[in-house]
């Protein structure tokens, strides 16, 4: 009625009187149209991130798959050097010293 969603008929006995209250905020038609506007962009934002994920990783795909596979070499061995047997502390210093003692 007069372009509201809601309406109500209330019958009165006569010389009496009601009163309402509102409890709830009611919200503006204005308020409502940009709260949907605001989820209108909040939403293509999402599918704009979402289709430039999805194109990096087409385009990142297509990279890895134009890329020629790297030639394989023949793994040789090498043989590994054989290491003298360490000198603990005190053996280092008298070799040290005998070495002094030559010259």
């Amino acid at each position: 009625m007069h372009g509201f969603d809601q309406c109500i008929y209330i019958n009165l006995p006569p010389m009496s009187a009601l009163y309402l209250k509102c409890l709830k905020k009611e919200t503006s038609p204005k308020e409502i149209a940009a709260a949907k506007a605001a989820e209108k962009r909040k939403e293509a934002a999402k599918k704009a991130a979402a289709t430039r994920a999805a194109k990096k990783a087409a385009k990142a795909a297509e990279a890895k798959k134009d890329e020629k596979p790297a030639e394989k070499k023949a793994a040789t061995k090498k043989p590994a050097a054989k290491k003298a047997p360490a000198m603990k502390a005190p053996a280092k210093k008298a070799a040290a010293k005998k070495a002094d003692k030559k010259d």
